[in-house]
Formats: structure tokens, C-alpha cells, sequence
């Protein structure tokens, strides 16, 4: 299964592969976000991906083992580590796991969803052209929308998943039923 993918930060974590499961075992201090309003810039989680060239749905259930704040299991669209699209599963700083979207374009914002009291969730980003959907579930058949945004990407992506411990000492997560569909969403809001 690993000759499918591609590896970026190698030496930030491990992966190990199971039938319907991905774990990603991140190394303390990784991350991949660049502060609006200070000097910090990392962009050294470990992450593995797919190229992808056309419209995309890509979905997975993420299921961190949340020890410190930050830890997150994530979906991440990559072109370079100055533009991305970073939407997780994260123990927030507001003291409970949300869902959490981070656009870089040169810098990152922070949106953090609201709380998540399941353990696991359901993460879904598509791609129509240059408008990119953000979407949870907790079922993995009806979502929600988190954020609808235009980003102009060149044609290949990067699509993948990462496991992130900015402050912590690592953090697992798995990633389950992992599926890229090269193909266009016909309803943005629904993300289906």
C-alpha cells in the first residue's frame, strides 16, 4: 500500500498500514502553520499524500489519541509549505476537540469549529475547480459544511493526511476508510 503514496518529513513520525486503517505516529514538535502575527513557521509534520490533478473528493475518519493541546489527526491539500490547506481533528486551546480549518497563503489563519465530544470524525475536503469545501460528519453520509473558500492552486495537488504535536510529546492518530474520488462534487454546500 505504500508504493501509493508519497512521503514528505519522513524523519517527523511514522506510518503503519492496516486493511481500512492508516496510523500516523507524529514526533513531539510538528506542525504545519505560519502565525499571522509572529515569527513562528513550521511546515515539519509528517505527511503522506497522493499528486492529484483534477477535481477531487477526498474523505476519512480521523481518530486522534489527544493528549496536549494541539494534537491533531488531519486532511491536508499541499502545493508548498507557504500555501495549503490544513483541516483537523484538534484538542483546541479552548480546552475541548474541534474541528479545525488553517488556510496559508504566505500565512495561516485559525478557524476553530465548534466542540466534538465523539472521539472520531468524519473529514471530507472537495475540490470544484479554484472552490475548495470543508465538511465533517459524524456518520460519514450526512455533512456539514465548515467552510467554502476560492484558492487559486495550480492543477496538482497534494492530498494527504498528517498527524501534528506542536506542544506535545506526539500524538497517534488513525485514519480510517482513507479514499481519494477523482471526480467533481455536484453540491458544494452539502459537500456530496
Amino acid at each position: 500500500m505504500l508504493s501509493n503514496f508519497e512521503i514528505l518529513n519522513n524523519e517527523s513520525g511514522k506510518v503503519e498500514f492496516f486493511d481500512n486503517k492508516i496510523v500516523i505516529d507524529a514526533n513531539p514538535a510538528t506542525d504545519c502553520y505560519i502565525s499571522p502575527y509572529s515569527e513562528y513557521n513550521r511546515f515539519n509534520a509528517f505527511y503522506l499524500y497522493k499528486k492529484i490533478k483534477t477535481n477531487f473528493i477526498v474523505s476519512v475518519l480521523i481518530k486522534p489519541d489527544f493528549k496536549e493541546t494541539y494534537d491533531a489527526g488531519c486532511l491536508v491539500i499541499y502545493k508548498n509549505s507557504k500555501k495549503y490547506i490544513k483541516f483537523c481533528f484538534e484538542k483546541t486551546d479552548l480546552g475541548y476537540p474541534a474541528v479545525v480549518s488553517v488556510i496559508t497563503n504566505d500565512r495561516s489563519d485559525d478557524c476553530n469549529g465548534i466542540e466534538i465530544k465523539d472521539s472520531q470524525i468524519w473529514l471530507r475536503v472537495v475540490r470544484k475547480n479554484s472552490t475548495f469545501g470543508l465538511y465533517y460528519s459524524f456518520d460519514g453520509i450526512n455533512w456539514f459544511m465548515h467552510r467554502l473558500l476560492n484558492f487559486l492552486f495550480d492543477d496538482e495537488l497534494f492530498v494527504g493526511i498528517q498527524s501534528q504535536s506542536p506542544a506535545g510529546n506526539g500524538c497517534k492518530s488513525e485514519f480510517f476508510n482513507f479514499e481519494i474520488e477523482n471526480k467533481e462534487v455536484t453540491n458544494l454546500k452539502k459537500g456530496i
